[in-house]
């Protein structure tokens, strides 16, 4: 995955994508229940939100780390945390990088499920607890109840037939739509005190149906696959009517109150033995 380049599409998107995922970052930070002081380590961090929130709440006595694997999404939270002396940044591969193993909590919003080797990976954030620090993450529960994903893809599925269809065990958003695989990964993590809890919630994009596609569009690695599958002058054609289809759509989430599309996520639990 080309982390410099989606990294900068997803800060030119920044706002957008972080009022959609607005509702998630809140229901994640009451589940961390951060208390006054604490030492935080927020893992893919993106560009900063649920960083700047962990530090409102653990405020300037604790401490918050936000860590990506891209360098320009530390920096763009960096540049956001300018005055805030209790927010450090940690460009890093979190299922390699050595942390130090005395953090409170560690967080994360969509953001472990793209580690090549999952089972590494939450063995190596688990040593970065002290002894009876928690983590807690979100994640989706799976396109069928998402609409944020489904609905761009059944219609490139009907417009680029040749696609083939997703992995859900590959790195990727919908790697840990199943709970008992989630819930093994954790354990064998030597973690405890794992739950899983449900929560059904809408995405808010401060935008219509049209500006949503458009973000979706900008963010995914759907155009580039179309444009690889495609034949010579087809692609943009085949984008323009994949993006009708999803604009209809959303449309249908579409209300008086702007549009809020259905999401089922998991925040996952767990504890690492005092």
């Amino acid at each position: 995955m080309d982390w410099i380049d989606l990294a900068e599409r997803w800060i030119a998107s920044e706002a957008r994508i972080e009022a959609a995922h607005a509702p998630v970052a809140e229901a994640l930070l009451a589940a961390s229940m951060l208390a006054e002081g604490e030492k935080v380590l927020d893992i893919g961090c993106g560009s900063g939100a649920t960083s700047l929130m962990a530090a409102r709440a653990v405020g300037p006595a604790g401490a918050v780390i936000g860590s990506d694997i891209s360098d320009r999404m530390t920096e763009r939270l960096a540049e956001r945390a300018q005055g805030l002396d209790h927010v450090s940044t940690l460009p890093a591969n979190a299922q390699t990088h050595v942390f130090e193993s005395d953090h409170d909590a560690v967080m994360s919003l969509f953001g472990v499920m793209f580690f090549d080797d999952s089972a590494a990976a939450f063995a190596n954030i688990a040593r970065a607890l002290r002894p009876g620090g928690r983590m807690v993450f979100a994640c989706w529960a799976g396109p069928p109840v998402n609409p944020w994903f489904s609905v761009l893809g059944r219609a490139a599925a009907t417009h680029v037939p040749e696609m083939p269809p997703p992995d859900p065990s590959a790195p990727g958003p919908m790697r840990f739509a199943d709970i008992a695989y989630v819930t093994d990964l954790l354990t064998q993590a030597g973690l405890t005190d794992v739950s899983a809890v449900e929560h059904a919630l809408h995405l808010t994009p401060s935008t219509d149906p049209a500006g949503t596609v458009d973000m979706l569009l900008h963010i995914g690695p759907l155009r580039g696959a179309v444009a690889q599958l495609s034949p010579p002058g087809t692609a943009e054609d085949r984008i323009a009517a994949i993006a009708a289809d999803a604009v209809a759509g959303f449309t249908a989430f579409d209300g008086d109150d702007g549009l809020k599309v259905p999401c089922v996520i998991r925040i996952f639990s767990a504890q690492r033995p005092s």
